[in-house]
C-alpha cells in the first residue's frame, strides 16, 4: 500500500492500542493502515479480565505475569486485605508498557506511514503534518489525545503527584502491593525479568523499608496526573478511543484496559459497549478513591471491604 492509498480503516496513533486496531480491523477482514509518530511514555501495566480476553481472541496469547491479586498494607507493612482474583477466577498481569508495545509490534501486518495526523473530519479524512490528505473507506479510530479539540466533560488534576520507577528486585511474586495510609500510597507491582514497577505519592519511607534508600535512584521526577471524560465516542466515521476518549485515575487500572475491549466490541458487532457515561463514573469513582484513600483508616478498610465481593471484583477486572 503506498503512502496516499486509502483504506477501510485508518487508526491514528503510534501506541499499543492503535497496534490493535489495526490488528482487531484486519481481523474482521477491513484493509487497514495504521499513522502516527513517536514514543509513548515508558510506565507499568495491570492487564485485567477485559484485556487479557481481547488479547488472547485476537493473538493467541496474552502477555505478562500472572498476578493472583492485590495485597493491601499499611504504612508500617502490616497486612490490611488481600484481593484475591484468583480465587473468583479472575486474572491480572504485570509488565511494562514497552513489552506490550514489543509483543502486539512483533505480531503486527497493517500498512503503516510515520507522520503525525494534525486534522480529522467526521466524513474520516485525515490530513497529515506534511499536507497529505487520506481518507478511510468505514472509519477512523482515532487513539491520539491531541486531535480532541472539544472540551471534555469532565477533567479534573490531582491533587498528588506520582513518582514512577523499576526497581531490580522482586518483593512479592505472588501479589501487587497496594501501601495505603494517611501521607502515603504506593503501588508495587511484580515484573517478567526480576523486576518490580513502583508508583507512590507523599512520604515514601514504607517503600524505602522495602527496597532500602537506594530506591531514589530508581524514581523518575514527581508527574501531575489528569483525569477527563469526553462525551459522545463516535462522531460520523471517527471514533475516539483510549486517551482520546478518557484518562482514568491509576487507582482503577481501567485505562488502557477498557480500552481495548472497546476496541474488540468495535469491530466485533460495530457496538460501543463501554458507553461514555460508563467511563465517566469510572473517572468519578477514581476521584472519589484520591479523596477517600489513606485519610481515615475506616473509610479506607470500608473501600477495600466494597471490593472483596463479588461485583467490586468484577468491577476492578473490567467485567461489571
Amino acid at each position: 500500500m503506498t503512502a496516499s492509498a486509502e483504506a477501510d480503516v485508518i487508526v491514528i496513533g503510534a501506541g499499543a492500542l492503535a497496534l490493535f486496531a489495526a490488528r482487531r480491523a484486519q481481523r474482521a477482514g477491513l484493509t487497514a493502515l495504521r499513522v502516527g509518530a513517536g514514543m509513548p511514555f515508558e510506565r507499568f501495566l495491570l492487564l485485567h479480565e477485559n484485556a487479557l480476553r481481547a488479547l488472547e481472541r485476537n493473538y493467541g496469547e496474552a502477555p505478562g505475569r500472572p498476578l493472583r491479586g492485590i495485597r493491601a498494607l499499611d504504612a508500617d507493612l502490616r497486612p490490611l486485605r488481600t484481593l484475591d482474583l484468583a480465587a473468583r477466577g479472575l486474572r491480572l498481569h504485570g509488565l511494562r508498557y514497552s513489552a506490550l508495545l514489543d509483543f502486539m509490534a512483533e505480531r503486527d501486518e497493517a500498512a503503516a506511514i510515520e507522520a503525525r495526523a494534525e486534522w480529522v473530519s467526521p466524513e474520516g479524512a485525515v490530513r497529515l503534518e506534511d499536507g497529505r490528505t487520506l481518507r478511510a473507506a468505514r472509519m477512523v479510530v482515532n487513539t491520539a489525545v491531541s486531535l480532541r479539540r472539544r472540551r471534555p466533560w469532565l477533567r479534573h488534576e490531582h491533587a498528588k503527584t506520582f513518582r514512577l520507577g523499576f526497581v531490580p528486585a522482586v518483593v512479592d511474586a505472588e501479589h501487587v502491593l497496594q501501601i495505603n495510609d494517611a501521607g502515603t500510597y504506593a503501588i508495587v507491582v511484580p515484573m517478567p525479568g526480576g523486576e518490580s514497577a513502583l508508583a507512590c505519592t507523599g512520604d515514601i519511607t514504607p517503600v524505602e523499608r522495602l527496597f532500602g534508600r537506594a530506591l531514589a535512584t530508581h524514581l523518575g521526577p514527581p508527574v501531575k496526573l489528569t483525569s477527563w471524560c469526553y462525551g459522545a465516542m463516535r462522531r460520523g466515521r471517527v471514533v475516539h478511543v483510549g486517551e482520546a476518549q478518557r484518562r482514568m485515575h491509576p487507582h482503577t487500572g481501567q485505562g488502557l484496559n477498557r480500552a481495548l475491549a472497546v476496541i474488540d466490541a468495535l469491530f466485533t458487532d460495530g457496538s460501543l459497549r463501554h458507553a461514555w457515561w460508563l467511563d465517566c463514573a469510572y473517572v468519578l469513582g477514581g476521584l472519589a478513591l484520591d479523596a477517600a484513600w489513606g485519610r481515615h483508616p475506616r473509610l479506607r478498610d470500608l473501600t477495600y471491604t466494597l471490593a472483596d465481593t463479588s461485583f467490586g471484583m468484577k468491577l476492578m477486572a473490567g467485567l461489571p
